[in-house]
C-alpha cells in the first residue's frame, strides 16, 4: 500500500470511497467514475499530497460545489483541504501591498478589485 500510485475504482458500484483510500500516501492517480451511487469526496483525499488526477467521470458529488468542479481535480483537491483545516470564505480582507515606485502596485490592486485588467493608455505604454 506504500508504494501504490494508479488505483481504478471505477465501475464497482460504490457507494461510498473506502476510508483506507484516503492512507495511500503515494497514490497519484484516482479513478473512481461510473459509481453512480458515490455522492460526496472525503475530506481525507486532500491528505494525498500526491494525488494530480482525480477521475470523477459521471458522478454527482454533492458536497464540491460546481464552479470548484469545473476547474478540475487540483481545485477539487485544494478545496477538498480546505475542508480539512475547516477554512471558511473569507468576507473581508486587509492587505497592504508594498514595494518599489512604478511597479505594478496599483495595477494589481486594481485586478484584484475588479477582477480584470486596467486599460492601457498609449502615453503610458
Amino acid at each position: 500500500s506504500e508504494s501504490l500510485e494508479v488505483l481504478c475504482l471505477n465501475d464497482n458500484h460504490l457507494d461510498a470511497i473506502p476510508p483506507s483510500v484516503c492512507l495511500l500516501k503515494s497514490l497519484s492517480e484516482l479513478y473512481l467514475g461510473n459509481n453512480p451511487g458515490l455522492r460526496e469526496l472525503p475530506a481525507e483525499l486532500g491528505q494525498l499530497s500526491n494525488l494530480w488526477q482525480l477521475d470523477i467521470e459521471d458522478l454527482n458529488i454533492t458536497n464540491v460545489p460546481a464552479e470548484i468542479k469545473k476547474e478540475g481535480p487540483k481545485a477539487m483537491l485544494s478545496y477538498l483541504r480546505a475542508q480539512l483545516r475547516k477554512a471558511e470564505k473569507c468576507k473581508l480582507m486587509k492587505m497592504i501591498i508594498v514595494g518599489p515606485p512604478r511597479q505594478g502596485k496599483s495595477t494589481l490592486l486594481e485586478i484584484l478589485q475588479t477582477g480584470r485588467a486596467p486599460q492601457v493608455v498609449h502615453s503610458e505604454a
